[in-house]
C-alpha cells in the first residue's frame, strides 16, 4: 500500500480558512496521509515577543542560544497541537507526533539525520488515523528542528522502494509548488512527488 506524505509549508499553516478547506478534502480521501508540517509563524511570534529577529537558513530557524531553542521547539509543538484540535473538530482523526516521538527521527553525530521504526506509524495509518507530523528531531538530548526538504526524502526511503510518495501544495498563481526548495531537493533525491493543487488530491487512488 502506497505511503503518502503531504507537506504543508508556512503559507498553508497561515492562513485561517485553509484548516477548514483541508478537513474537507481529506474526509473525501479514500486513505489517510501523514500530515507533515515545520514550524510556521507561531515559533516566529514567540521569538519576536522576546526580542529576537527571526531568520531562516535552509528551511529552518536560526538558533544561536538554549532559549531561541526552547521557543522554537514550544512553537512546533503549539502548531502541532492547534493543527490536530483543528482537525479533530472537523471529525478528521488526527493524532500528533512529534518527529522526537518514539525514536523516529534522529539527528547522528556525523549530521545525518536517520530514520527509526516506522512500523507503529503504519499501524496508524491502517487503523484510519490521520498522523500530523511534526519536523522536530532528537539530537543528543534536544529537540531541534530540522529541514522538512530533509526530513520528507528521509522519511519516503525508509519505506520500500515505490512505496512512499511526497505531496506538495502547488501555488494557484503559478502552478508551481509553493515550497520550491522542498520540491527541488526531493527530485533531486529521486524521491517519488506529486504537485498539484489541494482538490486535486481527490483525484489520488
Amino acid at each position: 500500500m502506497l505511503t503518502r506524505f503531504l507537506y504543508l509549508d508556512e503559507q498553508c499553516l497561515e492562513d485561517l480558512l485553509f484548516v477548514d478547506y483541508l478537513a474537507r478534502i481529506l474526509k473525501q480521501l479514500t486513505a489517510p496521509l501523514v500530515l507533515v508540517h515545520g514550524s510556521g509563524g507561531r515559533a516566529e511570534q514567540l521569538l519576536e515577543a522576546e526580542g529576537y529577529v527571526p531568520r531562516r537558513e535552509k528551511g529552518v530557524l536560526v538558533v544561536q542560544s538554549a532559549r531561541e531553542q526552547m521557543l522554537i521547539e514550544r512553537g512546533i509543538r503549539e502548531t502541532n497541537q492547534r493543527l490536530v484540535a483543528e482537525l479533530s473538530e472537523r471529525l478528521v482523526p488526527a493524532v500528533g507526533i512529534q518527529g522526537t516521538d518514539r525514536g523516529l527521527l534522529r539527528r547522528e553525530c556525523d549530521g545525518t539525520l536517520k530514520v527509526g521504526r516506522v512500523d507503529w506509524l503504519r499501524t496508524l495509518l491502517a487503523q484510519g488515523i490521520w498522523p500530523v507530523l511534526s519536523t522536530l528531531a532528537r539530537e543528543h538530548a534536544q529537540a531541534v528542528e530540522v529541514n522538512p526538504a530533509e526530513m520528507l526524502s528521509a522519511l519516503a526511503k525508509a519505506w520500500p522502494l515505490d512505496a512512499a510518495q511526497v505531496l506538495l501544495l502547488a501555488d494557484p498563481k503559478t502552478h508551481q509548488p509553493a515550497a520550491a526548495d522542498v520540491a527541488h531537493h526531493l527530485l533531486q533525491e529521486g524521491i517519488p512527488l506529486w504537485v498539484g493543487p489541494l482538490e486535486a488530491l481527490r483525484k489520488l487512488h
